[in-house]
C-alpha cells in the first residue's frame, strides 16, 4: 500500500547528485540547514550541483559504520533541497541547504 502511495504521488523524475547524511542527521522539506560535507565524494557531489543550479538529492546512510560503496547503502526516502548559500574556505566547504520536498531515490 505504502508502495501505491508514493508512485501516485510521482509526478516528475529528476537526477540529482546524491550527498551523504549521516544516520540521525535529518532535513525536512520547507526548512534550513547548515551541512559541512567532509568526504571527497560529497564535495564533488556539492561542486556538481552547484553547476547545474544548485539542486541536490539529500540521503541518510543506513550505517555510520561504513562506508557508502554501493546504493543499497542509503535510506531509499529523502529530500531534494536547493543550495542556498556556500562557502569553501581553507579546503572546508560549508553549505546552507533549504529542502524543497520529499524525494523517493531510485537505482
Amino acid at each position: 500500500m505504502r508502495e501505491n502511495a508514493i508512485n501516485q504521488q510521482a509526478d516528475d523524475i529528476y537526477i540529482l547528485p546524491l550527498l551523504a547524511l549521516p544516520p540521525g542527521k535529518f532535513i525536512f522539506p520547507h526548512t534550513n540547514s547548515i551541512l559541512v560535507p567532509d568526504k571527497p565524494q560529497s564535495v564533488n557531489a556539492v561542486k556538481y550541483a552547484l553547476t547545474r543550479g544548485g539542486n541536490i538529492l539529500l540521503l541518510n546512510q543506513r550505517t555510520a559504520d561504513k562506508p557508502c560503496t554501493k546504493l543499497e547503502d542509503f535510506c531509499e526516502i529523502g529530500v531534494a533541497a536547493r543550495i542556498t548559500e556556500h562557502v569553501e574556505k581553507s579546503g572546508s566547504l560549508r553549505l546552507i541547504v533549504e529542502g524543497m520536498t520529499r524525494a523517493v531515490f531510485f537505482a
